[in-house]
């Protein structure tokens, strides 16, 4: 890894730290920012230890009146992906999963 990928990935981690830290703030605790997102109270002890929130909890957080951070800034970058909408067959409009196998 070089030197310059380092430098970004600490400048996401960074941001996405604060960005778990405003959240939580506004929750009151993590245990009740992990039952706003409809989990556990212990999810949110989780999300802490771990530095990011899972791209599905993120996206109902960020749906919350009043919440100050985006889903996007929560996630890690590969779970960025589940943001994308999903991609339908032109022909049948079944949805099409990311490894190409269809699910309908």
């Amino acid at each position: 890894m070089s030197i310059l990928s380092e430098e970004i990935e600490a400048f996401h981690k960074r941001i996405r730290a604060r960005a778990l830290l405003m959240a939580i703030e506004w929750a009151g605790s993590a245990s009740e920012l992990g039952r706003r997102a409809g989990g556990t109270r212990y999810a949110g002890g989780t999300w802490v230890k771990r530095g990011c929130i899972p791209a599905v909890s993120a996206k109902r957080l960020a749906k919350l009146p009043g919440f100050p951070v985006t889903a996007f800034e929560l996630v890690l970058p590969v779970d960025r992906l589940a943001f994308r909408s999903r991609q339908r067959c032109p022909h049948c409009w079944t949805t099409i999963n990311r490894n190409g196998e269809r699910t309908g």
